[in-house]
């Protein structure tokens, strides 16, 4: 069951707001733990939606950044974790409208208790969805103003989108982009909160090559990039799709339906990472998600990837970016090389600025 309440119509022009005009790209800034905003983004500065000490960082919890590939998101975040300590009350991240309130159905099979996204117009083109909501606080309708309670748990998991941008990843063909709510932070509240994460979590676990929780120090930022091959062009770095073999029917049980591939480089390290996963776990066969390391002793075209509790799979690849999509062609198989990339390889295409499910149905792997 996915019951929907809105205000006037539920089209996507509720959440998603107004036409937007053509892509207007805005240059990523490396190096920094949140990213400046354009001149042309929405000019709502937010509040933190919990008090900063209920916030739990460090390898109890951790955020979920903006842009990470944690948890079984190998396509990224587009929204944000932020693990609270029980009982934490959520209030509004701004002044604004209650434009929807969705039911989800139960959280569990046979449970009475419903799960709940909660949506907040907050006007100038940028609107907030608080996702994970057992509790809803609010009417539909309901002017709120920064602060007001609007969800009493489990957590503050939420997704922000703004209509005046159209960077990164996009809400659909006439919308805005998702955007990560920490760079729309009041300067007071930003301040606060990097220089606890950098005390709990950069200083204490970064800086010995250590993960915390949802952190991780090959994304330590709270704003990462959600799709970044084409920064790292002639690399095998960045968000995959399997194209070839199957996505709604039986999962291929060599390959993964989606593949993130890291190279990075950075003050905490040299990582090369890989996060893996089927895209249907109901489906029998699936794989689940599963992370793995990955090197390339053996110079270009061949790589070794490990994944956790499973022997090295040693790997050919050919990289296309000729098209309008990056293509990699991969074979791996355990113990040794393939001698060649056969027709039993696994083709991927990298994932265009658009959500998962809509690119995944695009390029036909969904019906």
């Amino acid at each position: 069951m996915f019951a929907v309440l809105c205000m006037g119509s539920c089209k996507s022009g509720v959440v998603d707001g107004p036409t937007a005009s053509a892509v207007k790209p805005f240059a990523w800034v490396d190096g920094v733990m949140t990213q400046p905003l354009p001149s042309w983004a929405s000019p709502v500065r937010l509040a933190l939606p919990v008090p900063l000490a209920s916030i739990v960082l460090g390898p109890a919890g951790g955020l979920g950044a903006f842009g990470g590939h944690q948890g079984g998101h190998t396509e990224g975040l587009n929204h944000v974790w932020i693990p609270t300590t029980s009982g934490a009350a959520v209030r509004s991240w701004a002044d604004g409208t209650v434009a929807r309130i969705d039911d989800t159905g139960p959280i569990s099979s046979g449970s009475s208790v419903h799960e709940y996204f909660v949506t907040v117009d907050y006007g100038n083109g940028l609107v907030g969805k608080h996702l994970d909501v057992n509790n809803v606080m609010v009417t539909l309708g309901q002017k709120v103003k920064q602060g007001d309670l609007i969800v009493g748990g489990p957590s503050a998991e939420f997704m922000l989108i703004d209509n005046s941008r159209t960077d990164g990843e996009r809400t659909g063909p006439n919308g805005g982009s998702y955007v990560s709510p920490f760079d729309y932070l009041r300067e007071s509240d930003k301040a606060a909160l990097l220089a606890r994460f950098q005390a709990e979590v950069t200083n204490s676990w970064f800086v010995t090559g250590k993960s915390a929780g949802n952190s991780r120090p090959w994304e330590p930022a709270l704003t990462n990039p959600s799709l970044f091959h084409d920064r790292q062009k002639g690399t095998v770095a960045g968000e995959w799709i399997l194209t070839n073999k199957g996505w709604h029917r039986t999962p291929d049980p060599s390959y993964y339906d989606l593949m993130t591939i890291f190279d990075v480089t950075n003050t905490f390290g040299h990582w090369q990472r890989v996060e893996a996963g089927d895209h249907d776990w109901s489906l029998p066969g699936n794989k689940n998600n599963s992370s793995a390391t990955w090197s390339s002793p053996d110079g270009p075209g061949t790589m070794i990837v490990t994944f956790t509790g499973q022997p090295a799979m040693y790997a050919r690849y050919a990289l296309d970016e000729s098209g309008t999509r990056a293509k990699l062609t991969i074979e791996w198989k355990a113990g040794a090389y393939p001698p060649a990339l056969t027709s039993a390889a696994a083709i991927y295409v990298t994932r265009s600025a658009t959500y998962l499910g809509a690119d995944a149905a695009m390029l036909g792997l969904v019906p």
